[in-house]
């Protein structure tokens, strides 16, 4: 019953380069038709807390122009908790005039329920109404361009129709009440609080919780561990009994 969110890669969550960047976040080791190539990566200020926090309301797909060799090993690192359902490269593109076009009725979807995201307007040249452009990102270590999306599509993953998702999107900035039809069609008031979200603190808070689960399963692993060594103690002493009282027959 999720939308889908299609999200683009290269300027939208990461930014690569194959020259050397100083302040790269991690560099990949990449074969493309036998040659090696080693790829620098910048990732967008909070893609990471993004991906989690969307797929919560999303069906999220990633949708690159870039080849599949280079694009899948940086998937890999963004997205370590697997919430991307599927991913498409330029291969699943459509040639339009000489650019990669990213069409949406390929997807076989209905166009109301998908929102795709990119810094490139040739990317969705198609379905103009399902996008949003987003700003391009380089090495903005300020870049808060996801942090300020990520309200508005948790309010547009329960909306009916998400097509001119533009204009809804400044009526979203623009007003503290909005009118919507929820995804059951129904028609529905909507309180702007315009509260930020703590990504970070949201982030560090379920990660948290992850060590918490992991210490008490080491805990109550080791208090096993234990168990079978005061086993294996007392087994050990009963061999050695026996061994010393090789004559006598015990009954045990």
């Amino acid at each position: 019953n999720k939308k889908t969110l299609v999200i683009d890669l290269d300027e939208t969550l990461v930014h690569s380069s194959f020259t050397y960047i100083n302040n790269a976040d991690f560099s990949l080791l990449i074969k493309v038709q036998g040659m090696s190539f080693v790829v620098y990566v910048k990732k967008r200020p909070g893609c990471e807390i993004f991906l989690e926090v969307l797929s919560n309301y999303y069906e999220i797909i990633i949708y690159t122009a870039s080849l599949s060799e280079y694009a899948n090993p940086v998937i890999d690192i963004i997205d370590k908790k697997g919430v991307c359902s599927l991913r498409l490269f330029r291969e699943n593109c459509s040639l339009y005039n000489g650019i990669f076009v990213k069409d949406m009725s390929k997807l076989q979807r209905d166009l109301k329920d998908i929102i795709i995201i990119d810094n490139s307007e040739t990317s969705f040249l198609f379905q103009p109404a399902n996008a949003i452009h987003i700003l391009s990102y380089f090495d903005d270590v300020n870049d808060e361009e996801l942090y300020r999306l990520l309200p508005v599509l948790i309010f547009l993953s329960d909306n009916y129709d998400v097509r001119h998702v533009g204009c809804m999107l400044k009526e979203f900035e623009q007003n503290e009440v909005i009118e919507y039809r929820n995804m059951k069609n129904q028609i529905q008031s909507f309180q702007n609080i315009n509260e930020d979200i703590d990504l970070e603190k949201q982030l560090q808070e379920e990660r948290q919780a992850e060590l918490d689960q992991i210490q008490k399963e080491v805990f109550v692993m080791n208090n096993l561990m234990s168990d079978m060594g005061e086993m294996v103690v007392k087994q050990g002493e009963v061999i050695q009994v026996i061994a010393e009282n090789a004559d006598h027959k015990f009954i045990i």
